[in-house]
């Protein structure tokens, strides 16, 4: 008896069978699980390839534009000019005291809401083809994709929330690896 039909009890054969098919081909785990024919297995090799060419469509071009705009270093409000100790540290050559760093200039409203837009769009792509393009299934980066795709951010956080996004995101994309 070959490999392929060992688990495959005498007699037991789908009434559907074809002449060109093995007479024994339905495999029996026992009693508490189902059977499995050949071509439930055939059907299933089928879905997993339409499931993996699906996967392999490439991401929208805009995605990386959103995500480069979102975590680049923005430009902060301009400060003033540096203070009088300041000007004589620098002249002494001394290193300047450390300061806060200074708030970035605000994001305008419709470029924050075309990325938000993006972002979800891609959420909800990313959780039907991240699975397939991973090793084991990324749980808790979809889930966190998922409450941050129902957030809705507050009109003075929508910076802070798009870089929470974006870093979720990449996370996502870094366990997803490059398909070449």
């Amino acid at each position: 008896m070959s490999s392929t039909t060992s688990n495959c009890r005498e007699g037991h054969t789908d009434p559907a069978a074809t002449a060109a098919e093995p007479a024994c081909y339905v495999f029996d785990f026992g009693p508490e699980r189902p059977r499995i024919t050949w071509r439930q297995v055939a059907a299933r090799r089928l879905s997993n390839s339409l499931c993996r060419s699906a996967a392999g469509d490439d991401l929208p071009d805009d995605l990386f534009a959103a995500l480069d705009y979102v975590l680049r270093d923005r430009p902060a409000l301009d400060s003033g000019s540096p203070s009088w100790c300041e000007r004589l540290l620098v002249r002494v050559g001394l290193p300047l005291p450390p300061r806060d760093r200074p708030e970035p200039a605000p994001l305008p409203p419709q470029d924050a809401a075309r990325i938000t837009a993006c972002f979800r769009r891609v959420t909800r792509l990313l959780v039907q083809i991240a699975p397939y393009r991973t090793g084991d299934y990324p749980t808790q980066q979809i889930a966190r994709l998922c409450e941050l795709e129902e957030e809705r951010p507050a009109e003075t956080d929508v910076f802070g929330y798009l870089r929470r996004y974006a870093v979720a995101i990449v996370a996502l994309l870094d366990l997803m690896g490059d398909d070449g």
